[in-house]
């Protein structure tokens, strides 16, 4: 997990240089200064894929997780298994908590045409007593054949900067 802490001054994402990412039956564009990755795994009959789109410096990140076929997963265990692997993946002389009191708010989003339900984590970083706060979106589509997570993930202080690139993945995102 990207820590961010700003010092590098995340660029603004490039969308009017828009690059196309197609594969496992998911589109969509991202930001031409943007990277992407790609992964695939077959667990118990079900087949997760995972697209990593992020920024130059890794602070702003897309996650587009597409599990087939459809599992009807809770979401609020989610955002707690979301939390915990950010917990174990910070270094040790880090600490993480949430801002959101254990509770994360419930978010609306539109995903592949129509008002999808959604959670906002929010969680902050402390290193050698520097704090930095985190957002977390997380929306969930479930649809005939699949469910498809989409994660944003941002330090607070960069999110402004970052959304016209999370907009871009999202607005795009289309069934192949």
């Amino acid at each position: 997990m990207p820590l961010g802490c700003g010092m590098f001054g995340e660029p603004k994402p490039d969308v009017a240089d828009a690059q196309h990412h197609s594969a496992a039956g998911l589109s969509f564009e991202y930001p031409g200064n943007w990277k992407t990755e790609f992964e695939q795994e077959h667990v118990e009959g079900t087949t997760i894929t995972t697209f990593t789109v992020s920024s130059k410096f890794g602070n702003a990140v897309t996650i587009v997780q597409q599990f087939q076929p459809l599992l009807a997963l809770d979401h609020d265990q989610i955002v707690l298994d979301f939390f915990q692997g950010v917990q174990g993946a910070v270094p040790e002389l880090a600490k993480v908590s949430r801002l959101d009191g254990g509770k994360a708010e419930t978010i609306q989003r539109s995903l592949f045409g129509a008002e999808r339900d959604g959670r906002k984590l929010r969680y902050e970083i402390v290193v050698l007593d520097e704090s930095v706060p985190h957002t977390v979106d997380m929306i969930f589509a479930e649809l005939d054949d699949r469910l498809v997570i989409v994660y944003t993930q941002i330090p607070d202080e960069d999110r402004s900067k970052a959304m016209p690139g999370f907009d871009l993945v999202m607005d795009s995102l289309v069934l192949d």
